[in-house]
This record gives structure tokens, sequence and C-alpha cells, in this order.
């Protein structure tokens, strides 16, 4: 599975800050493919991934699943539903053996009195944010093969793999392209001699090829 380069919160903290949001939540473990929560579950809590990892999708009315994300271990989710008091926006469903810190609303406020922890989260919260507005950015002025080129390009930076464990279907629903505007955009790329693609993954054959392809292909 992918790795985005979200910053993990349980590493921005001290040990002692760590400590605190553990005494804050209540520890629960999943099973590989035990759905954590429904879209439009109310009542949220704020999560931290402890161990293993938990695949956000949206399930669309015909019965189709639109993946969102992925949330690894020591990052954190459920803060926007937090903040504007909102229904869950997406389900989501672990990934291998998971381990969840789950934390109330008023814990949450009271970790919040605590300036690292808070400001711990605010560093989250402006990635996310600088992530969602390039991807848009992205959308309005790339054509399909420059914005699956810098998304291959941030997963390998942020991973430091050459080999990407990924659903083809997964990149179109992030993309928001269909899987044949996918298929032609990753046979341009291979046709460059950028990636190679295969079963349930993707190869970059050089990351400086790939890196010079989107300095010379992307606009700035």
């Amino acid at each position: 599975m992918a790795e985005w380069g979200l910053p993990r919160l349980l590493e921005l903290l001290t040990p002692e800050e760590v400590a605190l949001v553990a005494a804050a939540a209540t520890r629960r473990k999943y099973r590989d493919g035990e759905i954590v929560h429904e879209r439009g579950d109310e009542h949220a809590t704020i999560g931290v991934v402890i161990d293993g990892k938990i695949k956000l999708v949206y399930p669309s009315r015909d019965g189709h699943e639109i993946f969102s994300g992925l949330i690894h271990s020591g990052q954190n989710y459920g803060d926007a539903a937090y903040v504007h008091g909102t229904t869950r926006a997406h389900r989501a469903v672990a990934v291998g053996e998971t381990v969840i810190d789950h934390i109330d609303h008023a814990a949450f406020a009271r970790l919040l009195q605590h300036a690292g922890i808070a400001r711990a989260l605010y560093r989250v919260a402006c990635y996310r944010l600088s992530v969602t507005l390039d991807m848009l950015d992205d959308m309005r002025l790339l054509r399909p093969v420059q914005r699956l080129a810098k998304l291959i390009l941030r997963m390998h930076r942020a991973s430091g793999a050459l080999r990407l464990e990924f659903l083809q279907e997964d990149f179109a629903s992030i993309l928001g392209v269909s899987s044949v505007t996918l298929a032609k955009s990753l046979r341009q790329l291979e046709e460059q001699g950028v990636i190679e693609t295969g079963y349930r993954h993707i190869r970059i054959n050089d990351a400086a090829h790939l890196e010079a392809w989107v300095r010379e292909e992307v606009p700035d």
C-alpha cells in the first residue's frame, strides 16, 4: 500500500505528550478487512493508528468503493468531523491486523489544551490542506499523464521505494479519471521509460529519470 508522506502525529510529539494521548484514548484491535466505521456514522471519535493501517473509501450508490486514502501507523484521522460537528465522510476499513486509539470529543478537547499537542495537530492539518489544494490545482491545470507522474513521484519521495504496491483502480479514483484514461497515461509513462506496470504494482525504472520527466513536463 502507498505511503503519502503525511506527517505522523506520534512522531511530532514528545514521549510525555504521546503518553497523554494514549491515556486519553480507548484502544481497539481490528481484523484485516474489518470495518472501523461507516460513512454517515455519528458521534465520531478522533483516531490514532497505533499499528497497521486503515483504508478510507467513499461507498457510491451503485455499490462501488472509491478509494480516498490510507492512514498509516502513527497518523491520525477524524479531525474534520470533530471540528465541524459532521458525520463520517468515509468508510474506514482495516488493512491487516490493526490497532487504533479512539479519542472522544471531551478527551480531545482536553488534549488541545496542551500546546505541543495542538501544534502537532496543526502541522498535520496544514500538510493535508496543502496536498489537497495542490491536487485540486493539478486537476484544473494538468493533463492526466502529468498528474499521474506527480502522484507517483510524491509516493516515491514519501516511501523511498521504487516498487509501489497499488491497485490501478485506486490511482484512477485519486486522480478522478476513468480506468481507460488511467491505462492510457500509464502506457505513455511506460513508453517514456519512466515506469513499468505489473500485477497490483508499479515499478519506477529510474527515480532520477522520473524527477527529470516531471520537471520538464509539468509547468511550475
